[in-house]
C-alpha cells in the first residue's frame, strides 16, 4: 500500500475487529496507481488473526457499523451490509441516491444522509 494514500477506519464488537480502507486510494494502490479500490476485513480481537476479508473495486468511505449480525459500510456513496461472521454481502440500499455521510444507528433504525434528504432503514 502507498503510505498515505488509505486510512483505515476500525471497529470493535463481540470479539472481532472490523476495518475499512477509507478515504482516497484503496489497499492495493502502488504509488497511487491503483485507482479506487477498497476492502472491509474482519480479525480476531484476541489472536489478530484475519477471519475474512472483501475487496471491492470501489473505495469504502465509511468506518465499518455494526448492528447485529450486520457490518455496514459505504462503498462509494452506496450503503452495504455484511454478514458479521462469514463476510458475505447481505444486503444494499437501493441505488436511487448518493449516501453523502456516515450512517447513524438508533433503536434499530439506520440513518443515512444521502443525495435526496435523510433515508431510514429498519434493521
Amino acid at each position: 500500500m502507498a503510505e498515505g494514500y488509505c486510512e483505515r477506519l476500525v471497529t470493535q464488537h463481540a470479539g472481532r475487529v472490523f476495518v475499512t480502507s477509507a478515504l482516497e486510494f484503496g489497499s492495493d494502490s502502488i504509488l497511487g496507481l491503483g485507482g479506487y479500490r477498497g476492502y472491509v476485513l474482519a480479525v480476531s480481537a484476541e489472536t489478530g488473526k484475519q477471519l475474512w476479508r472483501v475487496d471491492r473495486m470501489t473505495r469504502c468511505s465509511s468506518r465499518p457499523y455494526v448492528a447485529g449480525d450486520d457490518v455496514i459500510v459505504t462503498h462509494a456513496g452506496n450503503m452495504w451490509s455484511y454478514d458479521a461472521r462469514t463476510g458475505r454481502p447481505r444486503w444494499q440500499l437501493p441505488d436511487t441516491s448518493t449516501i453523502m455521510a456516515d450512517p447513524y444507528i438508533a433503536s434499530g433504525v439506520l440513518y443515512a444522509l444521502s443525495s435526496e434528504g435523510i433515508q431510514a432503514i429498519r434493521l
